[in-house]
């Protein structure tokens, strides 16, 4: 794999990952709620078959991460992408393939997809990795796809223009967790106090500062800052949280 710069009645954490599965076979959803069932940063809170369930489930529950099929919509993968991206913008979307079909793959990298895993043999490592690493703000690309680099290309593309446009407040660019974070950069905490202060691991912490410079089109926490002065903008204070991450062994299977 090429990283690009089932509920099992637990409690999410402070720092869960909330996932939304949609794909048009039962069976696929299935494995894939089987694979993820033992990752306690992972939660599925919703699955869907096609794409009006697909649009349902995200508009309501406003996951993390959208793991879509291929397969989910008639119409296009594109047009589905293009309406959640504009429902939901903080979604991000992983495509599953069972088949490597790679025009309908780029198409959907210009709509707005993050990532892609190939289905085949596909390891629960691999998924897991692919996951966090979108969720911390990259592009994660299967090493068996061919327009690795295009499909990074245009998601860079899409992602920009977002960025830069002023008219996206700190509010809207941010979720509530990365403008809990970027608060507590403009009081001048270190990672170190912020992780104690929220009650998450530091690594998390980084996560959530690459992601806020992404979006914000900033290099370090000091333009951050600057930036969330300069737009003047209302963002609650840190809210503690209980319970934090744990690391739970990853387990060596394949669908």
């Amino acid at each position: 794999m090429l990283p690009f710069n089932l509920h099992d009645g637990h409690e999410p954490s402070a720092e869960t990952i909330k996932l939304v599965i949609s794909d048009a076979f039962f069976i696929v959803r299935l494995g894939l709620k089987r694979m993820l069932a033992m990752e306690r940063d992972l939660l599925v809170v919703g699955e869907a078959s096609n794409e009006v369930e697909t649009c349902g489930v995200v508009a309501r529950l406003k996951p993390d991460l959208l793991l879509l099929g291929l397969e989910t919509t008639e119409q296009g993968i594109a047009e589905i992408l293009l309406g959640l991206g504009n429902k939901c913008p903080s979604t991000r979307i992983l495509l599953l393939c069972s088949v490597v079909d790679e025009i309908t793959i780029l198409n959907a990298a210009k709509a707005g997809a993050h990532g892609c895993v190939i289905l085949d043999s596909l390891a629960v490592s691999s998924l897991t990795s692919a996951i966090r690493t979108i969720y911390g703000g990259h592009i994660w690309l299967d090493d068996k796809l061919g327009c690795r680099e295009t499909f990074a290309a245009f998601t860079r593309a899409k992602c920009e223009p977002a960025i830069n446009d002023g008219a996206n407040d700190l509010t809207r660019l941010l979720t509530k967790r990365e403008q809990e974070v970027l608060s507590l950069v403009s009081e001048g905490l270190t990672n170190k106090n912020i992780s104690e202060r929220l009650c998450i691991s530091q690594r998390t912490v980084k996560i959530h500062l690459n992601n806020i410079f992404h979006k914000l089109g900033v290099n370090n926490r000091t333009q951050a800052a600057l930036r969330r002065t300069r737009d003047d903008v209302h963002i609650a204070p840190a809210r503690v949280s209980i319970g934090s991450e744990r690391n739970i062994p990853r387990l060596k299977l394949a669908m």
